[in-house]
Order: structure tokens, then C-alpha cells, then sequence
């Protein structure tokens, strides 16, 4: 059996899967769906497995500028700027959330 860390963990990287998302959309994504398996969690858990899943390379920060606001920029992650950056999961992020939904359907 998973344990929380390893199920909100996940969360985040099927969160950033559905498309480029903002930290405010993960929040609540990862809110509702550990509600649902009777978890609580803060958006500061949420903000420290971002940023874990990012290092590991299973997500990517995007940045948008304000002279192009149709172009987003990978960029580093930064918990400061969490509310500025859009993010995405990278090929890797794909591949180990494939694996994951094979092994349990329920996460797709």
C-alpha cells in the first residue's frame, strides 16, 4: 500500500498531466482528490512535492512573459514565484504516470 507521501506525490504529476496548469489548478486538483481517499492536505505539502517532482524531472516550471503572453518558457522553479509560473509534466512524468495508471486505473 502506498503511503501519503508517495499518493500526493503522484497527485501533483497527474495534476500537471491534464495540460499546462498554474499552482492555484494543482491545489485544488490534489485537494479534491485526496479529500476523496480521505486525505487532508495544505497547499505548503502540495508547494514542497512540486517542488520534489520537478527536481526529479517529472515536471517542468513554465514561464509566461509579458510581451508574449501566448509563449510560456521553461524556467527554474522557484516557491516564490509559485503563483507566476504555469507547469507541466515532461516525457518522464508521462511515462511513470503511464506506469501508474496501469497498476491502479484509478488515477488516470
Amino acid at each position: 500500500m502506498k503511503n501519503r507521501d508517495q499518493v500526493i506525490r503522484e497527485y501533483v504529476i497527474r495534476a500537471m498531466a491534464d495540460s499546462d496548469e498554474d499552482f492555484a489548478t494543482i491545489v485544488t486538483e490534489v485537494t479534491q482528490w485526496a479529500s476523496k481517499k480521505g486525505m487532508a492536505v495544505d497547499r505548503q505539502t502540495i508547494l514542497k512535492k512540486l517542488g520534489e517532482v520537478i527536481k526529479e524531472g517529472y515536471g517542468q516550471a513554465l514561464a509566461v512573459s509579458p510581451e508574449r503572453p501566448n509563449i510560456a518558457e521553461p524556467t527554474e522553479f522557484s516557491p516564490e514565484r509559485v503563483d507566476d509560473l504555469w507547469f507541466y509534466v515532461t516525457p518522464k512524468g508521462k511515462k511513470l504516470l503511464d506506469q501508474l495508471t496501469a497498476e491502479d486505473p484509478s488515477i488516470s
